[in-house]
């Protein structure tokens, strides 16, 4: 991408997936004129590893006038700055979770300029994989969808991220929206279990449309390993993602794609472009954010009030 086809960027947000925004933005070709965080350590650490002007406050970045905004903050940030750039009139691509509450992600997806400014960043939609299943489906290759599979398991070294997230608000977050895309229906009625301290959770939705998603995260693995699979059955048959293809299982036989590219950076170019001719998100939308956030806020729930009610019975029992 040539600078002069993309807009001026800054990224607010320092932490792992904050310095990935930055490495794609640079890696694209796009300038970035200002990146900050409220951590003082993480902004002498990038002003030590890139050539990026590292400012120490929200309002300096917003002096530098960048076209766009990646917000890599966290619900917490979500909610106090989103309305800032929003009266700015900065376009913002906002990573996930987008809110910590409906009502949060509600009062967000309300604001004046939302829909046209406001880009969730749910990245699987941008997979080239995720993408394919999602274009068979919507050209009838499986029919009708009566199930909706997926699994994604992560290392135990997630568990750094408690209290302020789960395996349904970070890991389980990219199968809820996959399944809400890819069915093109909402949830409406959900059952949830979660095990092992909450590293554990297996999730049941049926759908307006009457397809079940059947959804299992985890963050049990040793360090460093990843394990994810999609499956979509349908009444003419079935897609599975897992690894680098796409296979199609029907009548006649196996078809295969192969699976390449860079969803974040993908993701990036088609904000950037967008921005450059004044045109809102295409691929996700806040209400397709704000179905996402009420769907795991919903799972945490039930599975808080599943955890009291055993918590009784074995005090029962004792």
């Amino acid at each position: 991408m040539d600078r002069r086809d993309a807009p001026r960027v800054a990224v607010v947000g320092l932490g792992p997936f904050g310095l990935e925004h930055l490495r794609q933005y640079t890696d694209l070709g796009v300038e970035v004129v200002a990146v900050t965080d409220t951590d003082s350590g993480r902004r002498a650490a990038v002003a030590q590893q890139f050539d990026v002007a590292v400012v120490d406050s929200f309002a300096a970045l917003l002096d530098r006038k960048p076209a766009a905004v990646s917000l890599v903050t966290g619900p917490e940030g979500n909610r106090v700055l989103v309305p800032q750039l929003l009266a700015a009139g900065v376009p913002v691509l906002v990573e996930k979770p987008f809110a910590e509450t409906p009502a949060d992600a509600e009062f967000l997806a309300g604001l004046r300029g939302a829909a046209q400014l406001v880009r969730p960043g749910h990245v699987l939609r941008y997979d080239q994989g995720c993408r394919q299943v999602a274009d068979l489906v919507g050209s009838g290759a499986v029919g009708r969808v009566l199930a909706i599979d997926a699994e994604r398991h992560r290392d135990t070294d997630h568990a750094r991220y408690r209290p302020q997230h789960s395996p349904a608000s970070l890991t389980m977050y990219h199968d809820i929206d996959l399944a809400h895309w890819i069915a093109g229906a909402h949830p409406i009625e959900l059952h949830a279990r979660q095990a092992g301290s909450g590293s554990v959770l297996a999730v049941m939705i049926r759908d307006a449309r009457d397809a079940l998603w059947t959804l299992r995260s985890s963050w049990t693995l040793p360090t460093g390993q990843v394990r994810e699979r999609l499956r979509i059955t349908g009444t003419e048959g079935t897609l599975v993602l897992e690894g680098s293809a796409v296979h199609l299982l029907d009548r006649s036989g196996d078809h295969v794609w192969p699976v390449i590219g860079n969803p974040l950076r993908t993701e990036l170019a088609e904000f950037c472009a967008d921005v450059m001719v004044g045109r809102g998100p295409q691929s996700v939308t806040v209400a397709d954010a704000v179905t996402c956030v009420r769907t795991v806020a919903a799972i945490e729930e039930l599975c808080h009030e599943h955890a009291h009610t055993e918590e009784g019975q074995t005090h029962d029992r004792s």
